[in-house]
């Protein structure tokens, strides 16, 4: 059963929709190669969640890497993250609450720069992530 591929539904916004077809255009591509490779990429950045034997801190660096989006996608809050990250983790493994929280923050910062960079432009550009990230980032140039 694991070679057989499945046929999936997926809801998207009209905006989500537009964004894909041209992406799909630029590269030549199918609209379903370019949600494949985002979902195998997804994927493979987030295998140690699905791994269970990570827990605690040596789970700490990939949701350092994708907290931030994971907060912002699936409206997780930073007691949600804790548990995702604890759970099951001796004791001596557990992520301590306030750098969970410090998690959070980034995810709450990176929205707020980029509704900040919008704002204060006269035409309204959406700021990518990448872009949000690296004004944020200590010692950045303003």
């Amino acid at each position: 059963m694991e070679g057989r591929k499945q046929a999936i539904s997926i809801r998207l916004s009209g905006a989500d929709m537009r964004n894909l077809r041209k992406l799909s255009r630029r590269l030549g591509a199918r609209n379903s190669d370019v949600i494949r490779y985002a979902l195998k990429t997804t994927l493979e950045r987030l295998a140690p969640l699905h791994e269970g034997d990570l827990k605690g801190r040596d789970l700490f660096p990939v949701l350092k890497d994708a907290g931030a989006d994971l907060m912002r996608y699936l409206d997780l809050d930073a007691s949600e993250m804790e548990a995702l990250i604890n759970e099951g983790a001796p004791p001596e493994l557990h992520v301590h609450r306030a750098d969970v929280q410090l998690l959070a923050m980034n995810s709450l910062q990176q929205r707020f720069a980029r509704l900040s960079l919008v704002s204060s432009n006269s035409t309204t550009h959406e700021i990518p992530d990448a872009a949000a990230a690296v004004l944020l980032q200590p010692g950045a140039r303003s």
